[in-house]
């Protein structure tokens, strides 16, 4: 981002593949999760991955919650091949940091 709002030239600032959802914590990194191989990248502010969570096959998001923010949550699972129900999950991990507020 510029400093009047505008937006400067693209660039790539990292490329986990098959990515989906999403978030970021207050100390700027991102959270990116993968689709086909169930791994939330944990993307530093420069670009670099410190870490990775295991968040299990066709995670869809992830998201901050929790009173003091620092639970990250996440989907996983599968759809349904026809009927109503499909192997969805919701899964939680405690962090050392919050996300940030929306």
């Amino acid at each position: 981002m510029n400093a009047d709002g505008s937006t400067g030239a693209r660039s790539d600032f990292a490329s986990p593949g098959g990515t989906d959802g999403g978030t970021i914590d207050c100390a700027d990194s991102v959270y990116q999760v993968t689709c086909g191989d169930g791994i939330v990248h944990v993307l530093s502010p420069s670009g670099a991955e410190p870490g990775t969570i295991s968040a299990g096959r066709n995670a869809t998001n992830a998201a901050f919650g929790a009173p003091d923010g620092k639970t990250l949550y996440i989907t996983p699972g599968a759809p349904s091949r026809g009927g109503e129900s499909g192997d969805f999950g919701l899964y939680s991990v405690r962090l050392n940091v919050p996300g940030r507020p929306y």
